[in-house]
């Protein structure tokens, strides 16, 4: 099978309840190989947080340039 975003989010829901590896083969050129993620805490969505007291560097990034 070929990569998409819901067949991953798939093997990682269902690796919560097991203890079996995620398994993908990587394809590079014409060889593949097997490559297994031992991870098991399921679909997780990062946020960030600002630190009190410091500069606000995205805000720096993301302004408008003249």
């Amino acid at each position: 099978m070929t990569y998409t975003a819901d067949l991953i989010k798939s093997a990682i829901k269902e690796a919560r309840n097991d203890n079996l590896p995620i398994e993908i083969q990587v394809k590079n050129g014409d060889r593949y190989r097997a490559v297994r993620f031992d991870y098991h805490d399921g679909l997780r969505y990062p946020s960030l947080e600002r630190v009190a007291n410091t500069p606000a560097r995205l805000d720096q990034i993301f302004a408008a340039k003249p």
